[in-house]
């Protein structure tokens, strides 16, 4: 964690300094009391999951963030705005198919 902090020390990572765990082989990088209630980061390894982080963290700031369109069924808000728990979920699961996890 130090290394990428002090490689992009002006990213989220960086400033916000958020609690690094590892849970089965992968690493997760979490701002909050919870995965649900934070701002979260998830990797095979420490930088993809401080990177992953990082873009979770910088999209929360983006008032109009756009939903990633996955195919899940009934699960797709009708009015198109997904709420950030659900879209944190989708971008989880989106993280974990382009890492292979």
């Amino acid at each position: 964690m130090e290394r990428y902090c002090t490689l992009h020390p002006r990213s989220p990572s960086a400033v916000r300094r958020p609690q690094l765990s590892r849970r089965r082989g992968t690493f997760v990088v979490l701002l909050g009391h919870s995965l649900e209630n934070g701002i979260v980061g998830i990797g095979n390894t420490i930088e993809n999951a401080l990177r992953a982080f990082d873009l979770q963290y910088l999209g929360a700031l983006e008032p109009n963030r756009t939903a990633l369109k996955l195919d899940v069924g009934n699960l797709e808000p009708t009015d198109g705005v997904v709420s950030r728990n659900f879209h944190t979920l989708l971008n989880i699961l989106a993280l974990f198919l382009v890492l292979d996890c």
